[in-house]
């Protein structure tokens, strides 16, 4: 039965392997600390939420960051909030095998919103002293 099962089964896209090679290659950035998802709106709700917005908080050891994401056709709408800053934070949304988007913090806190494709990401912080953080990857 396993060699039945082994003929089945086939490889996955090149594209799907290279992104994964590059989230581990990539898991943490030198130097940058890490960043602790503390609140997922979507892990304890099934499918029928899926067009609510989902709400994703992090949590680091300078600040807090509240991630905001809403489908949208083109794509995920991306809204964000850096919490308690103790100096301004540059925020970046980093994705396997595509370009990292920038994102600068207004002195109030705000993240200019922007549209992302749905998949893997993590988001990379550093502050104007130099201090980084970064999260884990996950799925958007």
């Amino acid at each position: 039965m396993n060699r039945r099962l082994g003929r089945t089964l086939k490889r996955p896209p090149a594209l799907v392997v290279n992104a994964a090679r590059r989230a581990f290659r990539e898991r943490l950035t030198s130097g940058a600390r890490h960043a602790e998802l503390v609140f997922d709106s979507f892990a304890d709700l099934d499918e029928t939420f899926e067009s609510a917005p989902r709400m994703l908080m992090f949590s680091a050891d300078g600040f807090d960051l509240l991630l905001t994401i809403t489908r949208e056709p083109r794509g995920d709408r991306v809204e964000a909030a850096v919490l308690t800053p103790a100096k301004p934070v540059e925020v970046s949304i980093r994705r396997p095998t595509r370009a990292t988007i920038a994102l600068r913090a207004t002195p109030d806190g705000y993240l200019a919103p922007t549209t992302l494709p749905p998949g893997t990401a993590s988001v990379y912080a550093r502050a104007s002293d130099g201090r980084a953080w970064q999260t884990d990857w996950l799925t958007i």
